[in-house]
């Protein structure tokens, strides 16, 4: 049996809702439920479960300073026209790439490959399948916005249960900040 990982910041409940309020609108979006509303450090993938253990425990001990995070702005990942990915990306992503650079040096330490692609924070709104004529204009009309301030307190290792219609997200541990 395979376990599907991957280590993010859970959002507080404020900030998903004002994210939950713009689920609409664009046409061929799959909207993220408010249970899947987070932000991904970094992608694991799937593992055996001797794997999956020696990746939990790799995360024990890790501290980082708290600090603040604020939402802001948004983008698409893919083409304009063929998005698959829409977003909202952080105001200041310093904090949270250092976070992403440490957890994958233990992650490499643990037996994984490191990340191969450029670490972009982002909290995922929707997904797309094929062609969506509004994404584009709805992403310039919601350039503009910002949520509510929040402090990092905890990450999380978090375990991806695929299904037919959308992921289900289950805590697996949580790690505390310094």
């Amino acid at each position: 049996m395979m376990i599907r990982l991957f280590v993010g910041l859970e959002l507080p409940n404020e900030v998903k809702q004002s994210l939950l309020v713009m689920g609409s609108g664009v046409d061929g979006a799959r909207w993220q439920a408010l249970d899947q509303l987070h932000l991904t450090l970094r992608f694991i993938g799937n593992l055996d479960p001797v794997a999956a253990q020696e990746v939990r425990l790799s995360l024990q001990g890790l501290s980082v300073p708290a600090f603040s995070v604020t939402l802001q702005g948004m983008g698409l990942f893919g083409k304009p026209r063929a998005p698959r990915i829409l977003y909202v990306g952080v105001s200041n992503p310093a904090p949270l790439i250092a976070l992403h650079e440490k957890i994958d040096r233990r992650l490499i330490r643990a037996g994984l490959a490191p990340e191969r692609r450029k670490y972009i924070p982002h909290v995922t709104l929707a997904r797309f399948k094929g062609r969506s004529l509004r994404a584009a204009g709805y992403v310039a009309q919601h350039m503009g916005f910002s949520s509510q301030a929040f402090d990092m307190s905890h990450i999380t290792l978090f375990q991806s249960h695929l299904g037919h219609e959308a992921a289900a997200y289950e805590v697996v541990e949580c790690y505390g900040t310094a």
